[in-house]
């Protein structure tokens, strides 16, 4: 696995063979951005090809993701996941998520050709297994409203380009 302590890692290709590690990570802690790399797994695979791990902050966009595998990305962290394509045995799709925090509550927003929301209690449930959307609707609407504030400052920061923000 490549660790990243706030760098850039962008415009690679990757071929990862067999059922060994992670091709790129950001590990517990770490912040970074990984954008337009293309990764490969090559046979089979368990292990994601691409991991954020909890604690890590980072950008994860378009890259593109090919092979089998369980997952092509796993994200824990704090992490925008925007624009990547994923070829695996189904037909090629694009998705984004998005996530907030607030205190012990993550968010996590998947759009693609629907819309999905899972909530997690992160001190509880550290590997977000346990999607609680649905028995804490309003926590999930809070959490909701604010990804749309987020989301919205930051189209209104790159409509103003060399404004500081």
């Amino acid at each position: 696995m490549i660790g990243i302590s706030m760098w850039r890692v962008t415009n690679n290709i990757v071929h990862h063979i067999g059922y060994t590690g992670i091709a790129i990570g950001l590990p517990d802690g770490a912040s970074g951005i990984i954008h337009g790399n293309q990764l490969v797994r090559t046979e089979g695979g368990a292990p994601p090809l691409l991991a954020v791990k909890g604690g890590s902050v980072g950008i994860v966009s378009h890259n593109s993701i090919r092979g089998g595998g369980v997952a092509g990305i796993q994200v824990q962290g704090d992490v925008q996941v925007v624009g990547n394509r994923f070829h695996g045995k189904g037909p090629s799709r694009t998705e984004t998520l998005r996530s907030v925090r607030e205190g012990p509550w993550k968010l996590v927003v998947t759009y693609g050709k629907q819309t999905t929301y899972a909530l997690f209690h992160i001190e509880h449930d550290p590997q977000q297994q346990t999607d609680l959307s649905t028995r804490l609707e309003q926590i999930t609407f809070r959490l909701r409203g604010l990804l749309e504030q987020r989301e919205a400052q930051e189209f209104q920061r790159e409509m103003r380009p060399g404004q500081p923000g």
